[in-house]
């Protein structure tokens, strides 16, 4: 009941529509509950041609959990893998995807590759990475934070510094700025350290 999904013309789809994974183009979730205390915060991600799309994603959730666990319904979790008929269920908790994402990250040599180890993961790497992927396409850290529920900009303490690509376009762009004029060099109000820092910076090629 929390998955709304929505064709082109922002129309709610049932999840029980036949050509629902053609029709949704757009995906909310509804987060009932969360760690920063808000209620029935909701968020929307549009249909994407990449690998990475949160509509297809949904879909198959929605649609694994109605075809496969035992009397399903609108508020059964969408974590949940199976249920008997005493209504026990079995879930994916945080502990099985931290197993998963180790296990994985060991197979792919991590550390030859990406720097870490595979016990460094844990369920919260999902969002500092997707935080981080963000940051680093140069996404405006004001829609990261509203994306990703966080009450404050303290996000960016997941934001790794040294991460080897992070400065690839630096140098290249200080390089190409054109000359500009400081119409603050040697204004009264300008203290003699100031227009000597202009000055040595005009010296060094920065303007």
């Amino acid at each position: 009941m929390d998955v709304v999904f929505r064709d082109k013309r922002r129309m709610i789809i049932r999840h029980d529509h036949e050509d629902l994974s053609t029709l949704a183009t757009r995906v909310t979730i509804n987060f009932r509950d969360q760690k920063n205390g808000e209620k029935d915060e909701k968020r929307s991600q549009k249909r994407s041609t990449k690998r990475l799309c949160a509509v297809r994603t949904w879909v198959r959730i929605v649609q694994r959990v109605r075809r496969k666990v035992w009397n399903s319904s609108p508020s059964t979790p969408v974590c949940t893998i199976s249920a008997t008929d005493s209504g026990n269920r079995n879930e994916i908790t945080i502990e099985t995807m931290t197993d998963l994402m180790r296990r994985f990250c060991a197979m792919q040599s991590t550390v030859k590759s990406y720097g870490f180890e595979p016990h460094e993961l844990g369920a919260r790497s999902i969002r500092t990475g997707a935080a981080m992927a963000l940051f680093m396409q140069d996404k405006d850290p004001t829609r990261t934070r509203i994306l990703g529920r966080w009450k404050s900009y303290a996000f960016l303490e997941y934001i790794r510094p040294q991460v080897l690509e992070l400065t690839d376009d630096l140098a290249e762009a200080m390089a190409a700025l054109t000359p500009i004029t400081d119409l603050a060099d040697g204004h009264p109000g300008s203290t003699p350290e100031a227009i000597q820092r202009h000055r040595q910076a005009r010296v060094f090629g920065y303007y």
